[in-house]
């Protein structure tokens, strides 16, 4: 495992790309609910 030691070796990864769309601050509790909905009939099945 030298491979691991070499800085050269560690690839780059690239920085992820926030989405616009994806807002974590207030989501509109209208389109919130029906994935909720969702996700819940998805539990049960």
């Amino acid at each position: 495992m030298s491979d691991a030691r070499t800085p050269g070796r560690l690839p780059r990864l690239p920085r992820p790309r926030r989405k616009p769309q994806a807002r974590p601050a207030q989501p509109d509790p209208h389109l919130d609910w029906p994935s909720l909905w969702l996700a819940a009939l998805r539990l049960r099945g």
